[in-house]
């Protein structure tokens, strides 16, 4: 009976230190299911984060409230300089970065913000209190993610560029984001396809580099690969490097035939040292 006790007495105590923890986690100024508060406060930091590192190298972001109504959110974040709304979308299994506002802390007109629903944009301006301390007016409002400030086009939210120190004679280059089945269903592994057409002459590509900062956050335990169809040889699989949400890959020069339909893809596959 006393062991037993004893036993009840330290599930007790993990079961109140389990309830504080979950409590620090969700503040008294979000709104929504627990799950998708911390999902949506994990997230954001990290995808704005490069955003920001054009202003300040070494941003310290917070994000002190966060919104969650279905598979749509909002999140206020600020790095104490600078404060802004970050907007989300649940899809793939992961939450997305649709966009991220930068204003002065003292800023609270959100004429600018499209809310998904007019009941989300009441929720946030009733659980959202912008920070009106520490008002810095020569920082003016704007969108730290230019969504049409890429060289691959895409209607997905991805920033991707390709470099290279001579032209690349291919057109049409475009890239769009996997679906369901290609990213999160069963045994499923993509992250982004890119397309370009060669043209009526045979290609001869020179060595570049293909960046990709994607709208999701990535996982720093797996790596990554891309590899092209197309070519006339063998391309890829070429193996990426993972900073600040982006994955960077250096392509060798290559060729291709006339009229060549390039396709490539950008999967994830588990971390091996060798």
């Amino acid at each position: 009976m006393r062991s037993y006790g004893m036993g009840l007495i330290r599930a007790v105590v993990a079961a109140l230190a389990l309830t504080a923890v979950l409590a620090a986690a969700v503040r008294a100024d979000d709104y929504g299911p627990h799950r998708g508060i911390r999902e949506v406060r994990a997230a954001v930091p990290v995808l704005i984060h490069a955003g920001l590192t054009r202003l300040d190298p070494h941003p310290t972001i917070a994000v002190p409230d966060v919104v969650v109504v279905g598979d749509q959110a909002v999140a206020r974040w600020t790095d104490g300089k600078r404060s802004g709304i970050a907007s989300l979308a649940y899809r793939n299994a992961t939450w997305w970065l649709t966009n991220a506002f930068e204003r002065p802390p003292c800023d609270d007109a959100r004429g600018d913000v499209v809310f998904p629903s007019t009941a989300m944009g009441e929720i946030v301006r009733q659980h959202i209190a912008l920070q009106r301390e520490h008002c810095d007016d020569a920082v003016q409002p704007g969108s730290i993610r230019s969504m049409s400030d890429i060289n691959v086009t895409n209607d997905d939210g991805y920033l991707a560029d390709w470099i290279a120190d001579l032209p690349i004679h291919v057109s049409n280059i475009h890239g769009r984001a996997p679906d369901d089945a290609e990213m999160s269903g069963p045994g499923a592994n993509s992250v982004f396809y890119i397309y370009a057409s060669g043209g009526p002459a045979q290609l001869s590509a020179p060595k570049s580099t293909l960046s990709i900062w994607c709208p999701f956050v990535l996982d720093s335990t797996v790596h990554y690969i891309i590899e092209f169809s197309g070519a006339d040889g063998r391309l890829g699989p070429i193996r990426g490097t993972l900073n600040d949400n982006t994955l960077t890959f250096e392509i060798p020069a290559f060729t291709a035939p006339a009229n060549a339909d390039l396709r490539g893809e950008v999967d994830y596959l588990p971390y091996r040292e060798h």
